[in-house]
């Protein structure tokens, strides 16, 4: 089953996994942020993101309903187990959307929690959507405000310019970083829920530069 996360505002949300797969969250958009980019930067041939890739480079998009997720991490609440990600999804309604996951398991009765059995549930959730147990509450931090236009892609084009294409191959929206794709530019969903683009380094200097982020937008970084 797949998951979809419709942005709300501010909004946190508390459901099972099996109803959060089946049920649409009511939207609320940020304002739509219509852009010019070249229609043909969305290459039919673009590459989707490998599973368990928490990163895209140049030439790799998200298609209609596909996501990539920050490494999951494990923690507990008491007796309860939990585990979270942060997620860059692009619906299958338009929106391209930043959310963060959190599930809690109930330990095995009588016990402590058999955390093999977790890993697996939770790989399987992940890899398969197949989610049975626990709930999950969910934290949208961040959306395009596409969501209502055809579904296209989500590109990380060449030239450095991240951008959502409807399926008309119009831009509909951009991160801005245009030029900036001589500096080999690439983007992460990190584990502090802030999907990040960076540019390359230069030689001798082994410092990552940011130069756009969901929470930030555009940053003095020059391309």
């Amino acid at each position: 089953m797949e998951k979809t996360t419709t942005a709300i505002g501010g909004a946190r949300t508390k459901r099972s996994l099996r109803a959060l797969a089946a049920t649409a969250l009511a939207a609320a958009a940020l304002a739509l942020n219509i852009v010019s980019a070249t229609p043909s930067s969305a290459a039919p041939g673009c590459q989707g993101v490998p599973a368990g890739w928490d990163h895209l480079t140049q030439g790799m998009c998200l298609r209609g309903g596909e996501s990539m997720s920050s490494p999951i991490q494990y923690g507990s609440s008491g007796l309860v187990t939990t585990e979270e990600a942060n997620v860059l999804s692009y619906q299958r309604d338009g929106n391209l959307v930043v959310s963060h996951w959190k599930t809690w398991i109930a330990p095995d009765v009588g016990g402590a929690p058999d955390f093999g059995s977790l890993i697996e549930l939770i790989q399987r959730c992940v890899a398969f959507h197949d989610c049975q147990s626990g709930d999950t509450v969910v934290d949208v931090l961040w959306n395009s405000g596409t969501q209502g236009r055809s579904t296209g892609e989500a590109v990380m084009q060449d030239d450095g310019n991240f951008v959502v294409y409807d399926g008309n191959g119009n831009a509909a929206w951009s991160s801005g970083t245009y030029g900036c794709g001589g500096s080999y530019l690439w983007g992460r969903m990190q584990t502090d829920g802030n999907f990040v683009l960076y540019k390359g380094h230069a030689p001798g200097d082994n410092a990552w530069k940011a130069v756009w982020s969901t929470r930030n937008g555009r940053t003095g970084e020059p391309c």
